[in-house]
């Protein structure tokens, strides 16, 4: 008795590569013998990346007043909205924060970067101010509740710059706060109008 073996038919699907899986049945459908990737669950760790000591410390510094910034051109009812403001503006910052320390004065360079970026992205606040320089000063000192020094520090600029602009005559406190009480009076140094950007 002879037994012939038949081989089996030929399969329509080319042979797996060695470091594919084995073919799905119904491998005729696929466009490549090996399936595609499966996509790589997403984490939230992101790659590690440490920041220089001094934006950590300008971070540091910064942060409170420039949230309150946002938050003064922000809804009551969208704390998140001036965080996300704030977060973003330091983002960029940090990227170009070794050309914001070749600037002639980075405390200052770093704040028109701040009121620019939230000058975007928010609406103005209706305050009679002569400059862009006095409108932020007047949100920081009258909104956000920074005393004059602060607000010579955290926008770059000296503080008599910061005081005279406070005092200027066109200035008008926000309604419904109180009239603060001013220093004597004092003379704008040249080109304090010119300063800043809103």
């Amino acid at each position: 008795m002879t037994t012939t073996i038949t081989p089996p038919p030929a399969s329509p699907c080319p042979p797996p590569a060695p470091s594919c899986p084995p073919p799905a049945p119904s491998c005729p459908l696929l466009a490549s013998p090996c399936p595609p990737p499966r996509p790589r669950p997403f984490t939230a760790t992101g790659p590690d990346i440490t920041l220089p000591a001094e934006f950590r410390a300008f971070h540091a510094l910064h942060h409170h007043a420039y949230l309150s910034y946002a938050t003064a051109h922000t809804p009551a009812h969208t704390p998140a909205l001036a965080a996300d403001l704030v977060r973003d503006v330091f983002g960029h910052l940090a990227v170009h924060w070794s050309a914001l320390l070749r600037s002639s004065n980075p405390t200052a360079t770093a704040w028109d970067h701040v009121a620019a970026h939230i000058a975007r992205r928010t609406p103005r606040l209706l305050l009679r101010t002569t400059s862009p320089l006095q409108y932020q000063l007047t949100v920081l000192h009258h909104l956000a509740g920074l005393s004059v020094t602060a607000a010579a520090e955290t926008t770059g600029r000296e503080h008599a710059t910061v005081r005279c602009l406070l005092q200027a005559p066109h200035h008008r406190p926000p309604a419904g706060r109180p009239r603060p009480v001013f220093d004597p009076p004092c003379t704008f140094p040249a080109g304090a109008f010119a300063q800043g950007t809103a």
